[in-house]
């Protein structure tokens, strides 16, 4: 099968804001992000904004992606694999109550016994 077959093939199932809402409409998209959501938002401004700025561009490629081949409820797993590991990080800042990458936590000497 060429490329180009295959990517016609693609439009004939249904358009692409159909595609995207139906995946993002499914509840088992959500799933992973009821919690890691309203937590991780929180502290999102702590990290480099390199870091956020290429997590958010990334999710949003990957819902493209989701709409534009038709993958079904299978972009959560995607999703939460490029989005997850920042939020969870951001959660963990959230409930320690600490800047995640402050300059004197790095300076910060290790007490022996």
């Amino acid at each position: 099968m060429m490329p180009w077959t295959m990517a016609s093939r693609w439009w004939e199932e249904g358009g692409f804001f159909e595609n995207l809402l139906f995946a993002i409409g499914d509840r088992r998209f959500w799933y992973p992000f009821v919690w890691l959501v309203p937590l991780g938002v929180w502290r999102l401004n702590r990290f480099p904004k390199p870091w956020v700025m290429a997590t958010g561009a990334t999710t949003l490629f990957a819902l493209w992606l989701a709409g534009y081949s038709d993958i079904g409820t299978g972009d959560s797993r995607a999703v939460f694999n490029i989005i997850g590991p920042l939020f969870s990080m951001s959660a963990a800042s959230l409930i320690a109550d600490e800047k995640p990458w402050s300059p004197s936590r790095r300076n910060r000497k290790l007490k022996t016994l």
